[in-house]
């Protein structure tokens, strides 16, 4: 572990030499400082480049700081908010038994019922007894009237599995919303903007909203549908721009000011907001 002092503060980085031709600073989202340098570089050059971005590793750090604070801890219990599209729905964890037409949801410290039309269930309750099988069925959730509804086979006793359970059922109706909202949006912008990617793939990516290939495809984080639409409809233009810009050059950001002219908003949104978008 390497160190360098600014404004009397010791900060620790993590060196990591390599084949690259410049100097590349990275922070991660638990607070840790990574350098990327090219094998033979002299430590000097590398401390000259710490000393210019200090103020800038600073208040990144400062950042991921406040965000640690901020950070957002899943329990999966019932009333937690989850977010849509930017809309907040309250979790509402369902307890239904094979063959039965009522369903009950959890409360606190009693059951209260929730009459339920078959139709609207039936693939959940015909599900259940397969639930050894394939515990987890993305038919599970629904949304209804500001409530985020997660379907549960009553036998599912310990916590941690029930925990689990409900993250996965979340996890891929998020996924399959994002899949459908994404190309859509791209799709709308593919025909405005005149770019056409050849593939679209929707995944979770650690440290990106979206990515865009030398190939013609573009990649984009599911977890960005819990943003409102408008901040998703940013990060697909950002990245449909890059097939005409591979950079992020001036010429790249005035392409991107064309189609959403308040970007740098969007972009301060994300860089702000983003950390909230997790599961």
């Amino acid at each position: 572990m390497n160190n360098f002092v600014y404004n009397g503060k010791e900060i620790k980085y993590i060196l990591k030499r390599s084949r690259r031709k410049t100097i590349g600073i990275t922070i991660t989202e638990d607070g840790k400082v990574i350098i990327a340098a090219p094998v033979n570089l002299k430590k000097v050059y590398i401390d000259e480049a710490l000393e210019k971005r200090a103020k800038w590793i600073e208040e990144k750090l400062e950042l991921m700081r406040e965000r640690q604070i901020k950070k957002v801890c899943r329990k999966f219990e019932n009333e937690e908010k989850f977010h849509l599209l930017g809309k907040e729905y309250s979790l509402k964890i369902v307890s239904c038994l094979k063959n039965h037409e009522e369903i009950r949801a959890f409360g606190d410290n009693e059951l209260s019922e929730i009459k339920c039309s078959i139709s609207k269930a039936s693939s959940a309750i015909n599900g259940f007894n397969k639930v050894k099988e394939s515990i987890y069925n993305r038919d599970h959730v629904y949304i209804d009237s500001g409530n985020l509804y997660v379907i549960i086979d009553n036998n599912l006793y310990d916590n941690e599995t029930r925990r689990q359970y409900i993250r996965e059922a979340i996890k891929n109706f998020y996924v399959k919303n994002a899949m459908n909202f994404f190309k859509e949006r791209v799709e709308f912008f593919s025909k405005n903007m005149g770019v056409y990617p050849k593939k679209v793939t929707v995944k979770e990516v650690k440290t990106l909203w979206g990515s865009c290939s030398s190939k013609g495809s573009i990649t984009l984080n599911w977890k960005l549908v819990m943003a409102p639409p408008h901040i998703i409809d940013y990060v697909i233009v950002h990245e449909l721009c890059h097939f005409r810009h591979m950079n992020h050059s001036k010429d790249f950001w005035m392409e991107v000011e064309k189609v959403i002219p308040d970007y740098k908003y969007k972009r301060k949104w994300l860089k702000e907001n983003g950390h909230l978008c997790k599961l």
